[in-house]
């Protein structure tokens, strides 16, 4: 009877390691998903800002096409 405790004892370890291999995938995935939405919060702030530029570029043009149509048309 004392190889059944022994063959207890080797599945509990064994047991043991699949659960800490499976707290270290869990882990790299929770890193991984932490990253990638970051990185994609990153894209989008630097997304926000170039269009922001652009809209500021554009009004600006339509500033100046308003002010040379005053001078055209009055």
């Amino acid at each position: 009877m004392a190889w059944f405790g022994g063959l207890g004892s080797s599945l509990g370890h064994s047991l043991g390691q699949a659960g800490g291999t499976m707290a270290s995938l869990t882990d790299y995935v929770s890193s991984f998903t932490k990253n990638v939405l970051r990185k994609g919060a990153e894209k989008v702030e630097e997304l926000l800002y170039s269009a922001r530029e652009e809209v500021v570029d554009f009004e600006s043009v339509l500033k100046s096409e308003i002010e040379s149509s005053r001078f055209t048309y009055c």
